[in-house]
């Protein structure tokens, strides 16, 4: 697979990463508390962690190596940051732009291995066509956040402890 255009995969990152760190400032101050929820910014990347749940995509690091080349450093950084947190594992989000070229061997050698590959979808901002459909869509009201919550977190196969860090979505 050839690598995006760099400003493509720019644009996707920085998405992914404003996004994960609107979900977990989104958290009440009590399910952070519950969660242990925390964040930091390691150079131009962001790292998130939810250390009470052993799961992957909730103690990540995105975007590193893609505004500027990752350093060894910001890596150590990262990696300092989960331990301290007491998160289980963590993964680092590598695009296929990330710069340096031994950005892989980095990883590696600091017990990171290859865990499968998150796919990023993209469009121009055309207008979608119309479809014809009997569904409404409409934005999520609060009364509803905690149904949308479960259906979320169901769906995923993920713990009730995550039902107020996704019902804060809401509005």
């Amino acid at each position: 697979m050839s690598p995006p255009p760099v400003e493509v995969a720019l644009r996707c990152e920085r998405a992914d990463a404003a996004a994960w760190a609107d979900l977990l400032s989104a958290a009440p101050a009590e399910a952070a508390r519950a969660l242990g929820i925390g964040a930091r910014r390691i150079g131009p990347a962001f790292a998130g962690s939810i250390p009470r749940l052993d799961i992957l995509m909730y103690n990540r690091v995105v975007g590193l190596g893609l505004e500027s080349p990752a350093t060894a450093a910001q890596l150590d950084e990262a990696v300092g940051f989960f331990r301290e947190a007491g998160a289980p594992r963590c993964m680092v989000n590598v695009s296929p732009a990330a710069g340096p070229l031994g950005l892989a061997r980095w990883l590696e050698a600091r017990g990171f291995y290859l865990h499968n590959h998150w796919v990023k979808l993209h469009r121009d901002m055309t207008p979608a066509p119309r479809a014809r459909t009997d569904l409404r869509i409409a934005p999520l009201e609060p009364a509803h956040a905690a149904e949308f919550a479960r259906i979320v977190i169901g769906g995923m196969g993920h713990p009730e402890s995550l039902v107020p860090l996704v019902a804060a979505l809401a509005g």
